[in-house]
C-alpha cells in the first residue's frame, strides 16, 4: 500500500456526522452516471434540466468504461454561499492494454 493512501483518510477526516452518508450518496451518483442514470429527487430543477437523456448517455459513454473506483474519498468540505461544499476524489484502476 502506498503511504499516501493510508495517511490521506486520516488527514482529510471530517467531524461532520453527515460525511459518511454524503460520501455514500456521492459515490452512488457517480455510479449512476456511469450507467446513464441518476436519482432525480436528489437534484434541483436546473440540475435535472442539465442531465438530459443525451447528457446521461454521454456520461455513461465516458465514465462507464472506467470501471469501479479503487478509492472514493471526500478531500475537502467548506461553507460556500450558505451551502456546504464537499469535494471528492476517486481513483480509477489503471488498465493495461
Amino acid at each position: 500500500m502506498r503511504l499516501h493512501k493510508g495517511i490521506a483518510p486520516l488527514l482529510l477526516a471530517s467531524d461532520d456526522p453527515a460525511t459518511p452518508g454524503k460520501l455514500a450518496q456521492a459515490r452512488k451518483i457517480f455510479e449512476g452516471l456511469q450507467h446513464g442514470t441518476i436519482d432525480r429527487s436528489l437534484f434541483t430543477d436546473n440540475a435535472n434540466f442539465y442531465f438530459s437523456e443525451q447528457a446521461l448517455k454521454d456520461f455513461a459513454a465516458s465514465l462507464g468504461p472506467l470501471g469501479t473506483p479503487e478509492e472514493f474519498i471526500q478531500i475537502r468540505q467548506a461553507l460556500r454561499g450558505g451551502m456546504k461544499l464537499r469535494v471528492y476524489r476517486h481513483q480509477i484502476p489503471k488498465k493495461r492494454s
